[in-house]
């Protein structure tokens, strides 16, 4: 369990919730796909916003990426065919599984951004859906090179 300041969930003082994520989990930062890419955050964000990188966007400034996605159009796989666990979590579990602060996945779940379910005054979100809302399987895959220029 990752060490939270007792106030909603939040990360502990100067630790933002993106910090938590592990390199090479389930879900990654724009930074963190930048490592493994070679690329700047800044093309990564600009590859995502094109949509030649499937991302989910949370926020404005909050983009997250399926690590399995990423991983198979950086080996010229298609993303369709990847399948996730299910597990039913709380509004807190998906927020550290999604490298956010509640806050930002509960606007998100009330935008319908994110897939839920309201079991009474509570949230209930699927760990595949969740995952799979980082890469639809309905897009088409962005190429072999997963659409990134080859220089």
């Amino acid at each position: 369990m990752v060490a939270t300041s007792g106030k909603r969930g939040r990360p502990p003082k100067g630790q933002a919730a993106a910090d938590r994520l592990p390199q090479g989990g389930p879900v990654q930062t724009a930074a963190q796909v930048g490592l493994t890419l070679g690329l700047a955050e800044r093309t990564v964000r600009r590859y995502a916003a094109s949509g030649q990188l499937h991302s989910l966007r949370l926020a404005p400034r909050v983009v997250r990426f399926a690590g399995a996605c990423v991983t198979a159009h950086l080996h010229g796989r298609s993303c369709a065919e990847l399948r996730y666990a299910d597990e039913v979590l709380t509004a807190e579990q998906a927020a550290d599984l999604l490298g956010v602060g509640l806050a930002t996945l509960l606007n998100a779940a009330h935008q319908a951004i994110v897939p839920c379910l309201r079991a009474g005054n509570s949230l209930r979100f699927s760990r595949a859906a969740l995952l799979v809302a980082l890469c639809p399987p309905s897009l088409p895959s962005p190429g072999p090179t997963g659409g990134l220029a080859q220089h």
